[in-house]
């Protein structure tokens, strides 16, 4: 009797008891709807007028939760659906999270975490990549091919470690589990990165060494735009990359330099990326970038991209990108090298050009 009596008096408390447990918990429901038309001068021999998704950021619906668990400890997630507005399909078949996808633990110790997600690279360099920030030069700045795996394309199956902030020092280390019974270097990866923040200047740096991921700048680029060499899961690639930026009052500068050697053609690549951001008003931001790159003693590409965007709200914007590629060389095929864009389908000569119109939403 003295029990009932006890839990009808403790039932007034249960919703301040769920309360409490809801707020020692977030989940965060976010997106990106990016779409607009592109002229391409040559794509294929032919010039096209295509409506395109994604061009500065893709498109996408994530959900983020952390609950805390007491003692400067909490736990977190992260699942992020990359989508192709236009026809509505996903961006990777087959993959409903194929942006993000882990779970893990953050405490004193730093963070740690597990599923496919960003790389050490990405996280050490990206900030001074034109095409990882969301000003305006977009994924058409992508480095040719992804080569040195600037650009977020998640690792699966890995495991990542992020140190606590040390006098404005971060390091990053992350490792992809390559899953080959009796065989644990193919298709794994070893990922190292540190980045420094000091007020406006920040720097970042990185290493890779990867099996078997040549075959990310085969599926980028068709055989008549690819010079880096085949393909093959056997494939090593060892990528370092350094990046550097600093913020003026109104302008923004960043740059990158990276270096990969594919252990299969023997072959290596460099290129070298500077790129500005000018707030011009509340309103209205411009954008320029530049990358060389240099694949000893076959090929040279160069990419300049323009953009301008006028701000609507905090949430939308119009924004218009232009780009240009030029390419000299062979390929590994040992036939003239064709420019090829990312996102874009590859030209049938040695330059291709490209304008973009576009709205971007955020939620």
């Amino acid at each position: 009797m003295k029990s009932k009596k006890k839990l009808i008096a403790a039932l007034p408390l249960l919703p301040l008891l769920a309360l409490s447990a809801a707020a020692s918990a977030q989940v965060t429901i976010y997106g990106i709807l990016d779409i607009g038309p592109t002229y391409v001068t040559n794509q294929g021999g032919k010039s096209n007028v295509r409506m395109d998704a994604g061009t500065l950021q893709q498109s996408r619906i994530g959900f983020r939760g952390t609950e805390d668990l007491g003692g400067g400890y909490s736990a977190f997630f992260s699942l992020e659906n990359g989508f192709n507005l236009d026809d509505g399909s996903m961006a990777t078949a087959n993959n409903l999270f194929s942006r993000d996808s882990r779970v893990g633990l953050k405490g004193p110790f730093g963070s740690i975490s597990a599923g496919r997600q960003s790389n050490a690279t990405v996280d050490a360099i990206a900030p001074y990549a034109a095409s990882m920030l969301a000003y305006g030069p977009s994924y058409l700045a992508t480095h040719p091919g992804d080569h040195d795996r600037v650009l977020n394309i998640p690792t699966d199956n890995s495991l990542k470690y992020t140190t606590p902030n040390f006098a404005g020092f971060t390091g990053i280390v992350s490792y992809g589990f390559g899953e080959v019974a009796g065989d644990t270097k193919q298709n794994s990866s070893r990922n190292a990165g540190v980045s420094y923040i000091n007020g406006p200047l920040s720097l970042g740096a990185s290493y890779l060494w990867s099996s078997g991921n040549n075959v990310t700048s085969a599926a980028l680029l068709s055989a008549s735009s690819n010079p880096f060499g085949p393909t093959s899961a056997a494939d090593v690639l060892r990528s370092l990359a350094l990046g550097a930026s600093y913020q003026f009052e109104q302008v923004f500068v960043h740059g990158n330099a990276t270096q990969s050697k594919f252990g299969l053609s023997s072959q290596t690549a460099r290129t070298y990326e500077i790129g500005s951001k000018i707030n011009l008003s509340p309103t209205i931001v411009l954008g320029a970038d530049y990358s060389y790159t240099d694949v000893k003693s076959r090929a040279k590409l160069n990419i300049l991209s323009l953009s301008a965007s006028y701000l609507l709200s905090k949430r939308t914007n119009l924004y218009v990108v232009a780009a240009n590629e030029s390419v000299s060389g062979t390929n590994a095929n040992g036939t003239p090298l064709t420019a090829q864009l990312f996102t874009l389908p590859a030209s049938s000569t040695s330059r291709q050009t490209a304008l973009h119109m576009g709205i971007r939403h955020t939620f």
